[in-house]
């Protein structure tokens, strides 16, 4: 499987900020601002695991036309300038007193005017990210100078333009997929009894990342007898009892499945092709029953589906759904 490209190139940005300004000059907005980390990376490709501390605040400013203005920590200052980004404004930071804001309210100033409309998300999914202390100082700041400063909510906005993907993006999305699904393919062969679900949990993710994933950031499941009612707790330390070896394969067999219909997805995204399509089966005739009950076991189903309303170059949102999901392969003993 040949890899494809690391990041994405100018371009890619530029046609990502030139569908947001468009959005922005239907709408009758001056500037965006944006100061989480989806979007952040989105606009400019800066990618970094730097977010994950809670300390720095970080804003984009994306005007009505050309590159985003970049506000941030002088921490982040080297890669945002090797990102797409047309000036990059830096700070020490942390700084109680000022933490950016000031600089900030410079930048909105140049796009707002005296009654600009700057555009925000507000919407479900997202996130202010900075403390409400200095977004109440920046538009108190704003007010001192402007007529009328309004907020207006892009959200959707970003998300029809998030939702349309590139051929690149396509790409990744079937690459990704691809790599997760030989995992998933080679897992039956070095799962066993004794195996501890966390120890299966690190194996897991040791093999995705020698199989050339960059990271696996989340990665949940559980494992008990008659099946399980929670798949977000920490794997516990307790080892798995072999039960039911054909349906675990099985099991295997459906997360394949459903990757590997992600790639297909991705394929008839590209080629404008509509597909719905429903994925059910069983290692046996009969459905599996419980060894303590008796009682049948419901199958595991996989169902996908993927809206016909799409450009070439478009991959809506799929929706995927494992249900009867009931453990039977391997039970903590």
């Amino acid at each position: 499987m040949t890899a494809p490209e690391r990041g994405f190139p100018d371009d890619e940005f530029a046609a990502r900020c030139a569908a947001m300004q468009a959005a922005m000059a239907r709408e009758g907005v001056d500037a965006m601002l944006f100061a989480s980390e989806p979007e952040i990376r989105y606009f400019t490709g800066f990618l970094t695991p730097f977010w994950q501390s809670p300390t720095r605040p970080w804003f984009l400013v994306l005007p009505p036309e050309g590159k985003p203005v970049a506000v941030i920590p002088s921490i982040g200052g080297p890669l945002m300038r090797s990102c797409y980004a047309g000036e990059v404004i830096t700070w020490s930071s942390p700084a109680a007193e000022d933490d950016g804001i000031s600089l900030l309210r410079d930048v909105l100033r140049r796009y707002l005017g005296t009654a600009g409309r700057l555009g925000m998300m507000m919407g479900r999914e997202t996130a202010l990210r900075m403390p409400l202390a200095d977004f109440l100082a920046l538009q108190d700041s704003m007010q001192g100078t402007m007529d009328n400063m309004a907020l207006h909510d892009m959200t959707a906005a970003v998300q029809r333009i998030r939702m349309v993907k590139s051929r690149r993006e396509i790409a990744k999305i079937r690459h990704i997929c691809g790599l997760a699904s030989d995992v998933f393919e080679g897992l039956p062969a070095w799962v066993g009894a004794g195996i501890p679900l966390s120890g299966l949990f690190r194996r897991f993710k040791s093999e995705a990342l020698g199989a050339g994933v960059d990271d696996v950031s989340y990665l949940v499941g559980s494992a008990g007898p008659d099946g399980y009612d929670d798949i977000i707790a920490p794997p516990s330390d307790r080892p798995l009892a072999a039960r039911r070896c054909a349906d675990a394969r099985h099991r295997m067999r459906l997360g394949r499945l459903f990757l590997r219909f992600r790639q297909e997805l991705c394929h008839r995204a590209a080629r404008r092709k509509p597909c719905v399509t429903r994925i059910t089966g069983s290692t046996r005739r009969s459905r599996p029953r419980s060894m303590s009950s008796g009682r049948a076991l419901p199958r595991a189903t996989c169902s996908l589906r993927w809206m016909p309303c799409c450009a070439p170059t478009e991959l809506t949102r799929s929706r995927a759904m494992m249900s009867g999901d009931t453990g039977t392969g391997w039970a903590s003993s």
